[in-house]
C-alpha cells in the first residue's frame, strides 16, 4: 500500500518484493492518497514480458488516462517536488499521530493504540467489558462520531471492543479538543465525568472546532453532506 511505505514514522519503509523479482512480480502505486483521490492516476511496474498487453488491456477497458494529468504529475516528479511534498507531508501527519497518542494518555490511559508505525490510522482498544457500540453512541451525544472495528470484521463480531481512530484530515486542535471530550467514554466510566461534560458543552456551545468524526480519513472530509474538504461551524466530520 502506498500510504504505508510513504507515510512511515518510526522505521525505513518496507522494500517492495517487486525489487527482489522484478521478472514475475507487478508493483502497482497510485497517488490517491499521497496527492489526493481526485487526481485518479494509478500506475504498474510490469514484467517486460506482460508490459504491452497489460498496457492494451488498460487501454480496452477505460480508454485510458487525461494527458495533461498526467503530465502534470510527470513534471511534479521530475522536479523533485513530489518528493518535497511527501517530506512535509510526514511531518504534518507525524504531528498529528503524536496529538493523538499525547491526548489518549492524557484523557483515557487504559486504552492501548496499535497499527501506529505506519498509514493515517490507528485502532483503539477499549478497557474489558467496554461495549463498542455504546460508546460510539454516546460520543455521538457530544459531537464527536466514532467508528468500531465490527463493521470491518468479515464475522461482524463486537468483542473485543476496538475503534478505528483516523487523524489524516484533522488537525492537530480537533483531535486533542475530540479526545477530551470523549476520555470518559474511552475509559469506561460510563457517561464521563463532569469535566468532560463541560468540556464537551462548551465546545458545542460556542461552535469552536472540535472532532466531528474521527473515522477512517483518507477518502476525505464530509459534515452535512459536503464531501472531500467540507469543514462545518460545528466540526469536522470524517467519512470512509
Amino acid at each position: 500500500m502506498p500510504s504505508v511505505r510513504e507515510f512511515r514514522y518510526e522505521r525505513e519503509p518496507v522494500g517492495a518484493l517487486q525489487g527482489l523479482a522484478a521478472d514475475r512480480v507487478v508493483a502497482i502505486g497510485t497517488v490517491s492518497k499521497s496527492l489526493a483521490p481526485a487526481i485518479r492516476l494509478g500506475w504498474g511496474l510490469c514484467p517486460p514480458a506482460l508490459a504491452v498487453a497489460v498496457a492494451e488491456l488498460k487501454r480496452r477497458h477505460d480508454r485510458g488516462c487525461p494527458e495533461l494529468d498526467q503530465l502534470a504529475l510527470a513534471a511534479l516528479i521530475e522536479s523533485g517536488r513530489y518528493d518535497r511534498h511527501l517530506r512535509r507531508m510526514r511531518t504534518v501527519y507525524a504531528q498529528r499521530r503524536a496529538a493523538l497518542v499525547e491526548s489518549l494518555t492524557e484523557h483515557a490511559p487504559e486504552v492501548r493504540l496499535t497499527g501506529l508505525a505506519a498509514g493515517f490510522h490507528a485502532v483503539a482498544h477499549l478497557p474489558r467489558g467496554a461495549d463498542e457500540q455504546s460508546v460510539i453512541t454516546a460520543a455521538g451525544a457530544r459531537s464527536v462520531g466514532l467508528y468500531g472495528m465490527s463493521p470491518h470484521r468479515s464475522s461482524g463480531a463486537t468483542d473485543p471492543a476496538q475503534l478505528v481512530l483516523g487523524f489524516g484530515n484533522l488537525g492537530e486542535r480537533a483531535v486533542r479538543a475530540g479526545i477530551e471530550a470523549i476520555g470518559g467514554l474511552l475509559r469506561g466510566d460510563g457517561a464521563g465525568n463532569e469535566a468532560d461534560n463541560e468540556a464537551a458543552s462548551v465546545r458545542s456551545d460556542s461552535g469552536t472546532e472540535a472532532v466531528r468524526d474521527c473515522g477512517i480519513p483518507h477518502r476525505g472530509i464530509r459534515h452535512r453532506g459536503i464531501p472531500h474538504g467540507g469543514i462545518g461551524r460545528r466540526g469536522v466530520s470524517v467519512r470512509p
